[in-house]
Order: structure tokens, then sequence, then C-alpha cells
């Protein structure tokens, strides 16, 4: 339905058209390579590559264990934590502070990042709060 040149069966014969001849693999799913995010996506992949996993596991870790301690609930030592929400009313105010969270089998998910700090622990807390 929204086939473009990329997936042409001759893709630089089907830039133009006006016929479009789908590629007979799955090629014919691709979409046009979007060029300028290679440009950021060069620079961020070396950063990411560069990085210490077992660093990025600790920060992670170490910040989903401090929400553990202020929640009162026991140090789940993974960079996710749960806890029960059946009602949904806890995921219901952390997403009306703009906090991002979902509920799994009726227990609130929260997951910490790389690009997470001690602040964002303390949004959750805070949003939990009212």
């Amino acid at each position: 339905m929204h086939a473009g040149w990329y997936a042409g069966d001759d893709v630089w014969g089907s830039v133009y058209g006006p016929a479009m001849n789908l590629a007979k693999d799955a090629r014919k799913f691709d979409v046009s390579p979007a060029w300028q995010a290679w440009v950021g996506a060069e620079h961020s992949i070396e950063l990411f590559a560069n990085l210490d996993i077992a660093e990025v596991w600790s920060h992670s870790t170490t910040l989903a264990n401090n929400l553990c301690d202020a929640l009162g609930i026991e140090q789940q030592n993974q960079a996710i934590v749960t806890w029960p929400d059946e009602s949904g009313a806890d995921l219901a105010k952390l997403n009306a502070s703009g906090i991002t969270a979902s509920v799994r089998a009726g227990r609130l998910r929260a997951a910490f990042h790389l690009w997470n700090t001690e602040d964002d622990v303390t949004a959750v807390i805070a949003a939990l709060r009212v």
C-alpha cells in the first residue's frame, strides 16, 4: 500500500515510475532509506559500542533499586521494577505527570536506562505521592 521506489524490483528503475513492479522477496516491504538519520546514527552507534556494559548495568540497576527502596519494596536487582497495580491507579498518576510506564499482568512496570538519572526516581516518587 505504501511501497516506494526502494521496494521496486529494479530499485533505480522505480525512482520515477509510473509503474511499480515490487521486488519478489521481502524487499517489497522496504521503505526509502532515511539518509539524514544515518549521519547521526554513525556517531550514536560509535558511542554505544564504546560503553562499558557493566557500568551501564550498574547505573540502571542502582536507579531501579533506589526506586524500590523509596517504594518500600524488596530490591529487584534489575533495570525494570514491577509492583502490583491491578486498578491502574499508579499508572494513571505516572502518566498524569508525564512519566512513561506500563502495566503487564496487573503489575506496573517502570524501566531505567542509560539516560535516566536520580531525578527520574525522584519524579516517580513525587508522582505516586499525589
